[in-house]
């Protein structure tokens, strides 16, 4: 019988080759019925578009120019895949690997098949030294709340015809956060699926951009815990906060001990511009 269609959606800023090589996994997974909706960013998508027709495959340009963050580029992904009548949506990247898992798909759409109260459902995410960076009982703490999936995963479509798509406020860090904590509140889980696997070799979404980084994990570590943080005290907050910026820490330490004051006060910056304008915007 066949089940959903699965959109599968991938943002692309100069990873053609790359996209290509997804292309080619997905065909050998045992999960046929699926649409592959590509979302270039006006970097270069004319040139693979003549090696990338087929009935299973649509590739759009985000509309305007090139447009800094990734809610507002993925949620125009997800509004692609409702168009075309996707159950189910699957956050992929061009930087990640699931040959190795060859009924990846499959898994994951039985698990929410099996599953009703479960609205996403993550694969077991190994980095690219063959490290397991997610996976069964493995929950990660941010903000004072646990996780236990994220970078790749599948979406009930429904819901998110329901509830709402990504918060865009979540300009960069933050997005699926905010998204997992709002399932959570609405009594909805997001769960781990055994025995897949894929990997991911890249990581660090805003690398080129280190000042960004610096100012988008205040702000949106402030607007996590102004939506789902109300109840705890002021000191827990500070001490959320302040994990949370270990690369910012870090960059500090180090430029410290370089004497490098003009770079702290840059950082310092970026940080305390972050951090109020996540005290002050306004909360959708």
């Amino acid at each position: 019988m066949l089940k959903g269609k699965v959109g599968i959606v991938i943002l692309n800023h100069n990873k053609n080759e790359e996209i290509q090589s997804i292309y080619k996994q997905l065909e050998n997974q045992t999960y046929k019925n699926f649409k592959l909706i590509v979302i270039d960013d006006n970097s270069d998508s004319t040139k693979f578009l003549d090696k990338l027709i087929f009935d299973n495959v649509s590739i759009y340009s985000y509309p305007g120019k090139f447009e800094f963050g990734l809610v507002i580029k993925y949620n125009f992904a997800f509004k692609k895949a409702l168009e075309n009548q996707s159950e189910y949506i699957f956050v992929l990247q061009s930087d990640m690997e699931i040959s190795e898992c060859p009924n990846l798909i499959e898994k994951l759409v039985n698990h929410l098949e099996l599953n009703q109260k479960c609205v996403v459902a993550g694969p077991v995410m190994y980095n690219g030294k063959n490290e397991m960076t997610w996976g069964p009982h493995i929950y990660k703490k941010r903000m004072g709340h646990l996780f236990n999936v994220s970078e790749s995963f599948l979406i009930r479509s429904n819901y998110l015809l329901k509830y709402g798509l990504w918060n865009d406020l979540f300009i960069y860090y933050g997005e699926e956060m905010e998204f997992f904590l709002k399932i959570s509140k609405l009594g909805f889980t997001t769960e781990i699926v055994e025995n897949t696997k894929v990997v991911h070799y890249g990581g660090g979404t805003t690398y080129k951009f280190q000042d960004e980084k610096d100012y988008y994990r205040p702000r949106s570590s402030i607007l996590i815990m102004r939506m789902f943080n109300k109840n705890d005290s002021l000191i827990k907050k500070l001490n959320y906060l302040y994990d949370e910026l270990y690369e910012q820490k870090y960059k500090l330490r180090q430029n410290l001990k370089k004497g490098n004051f003009i770079k702290i006060i840059r950082t310092l910056f970026f940080i305390t511009k972050g951090a109020l304008e996540g005290l002050i915007i306004k909360i959708k």
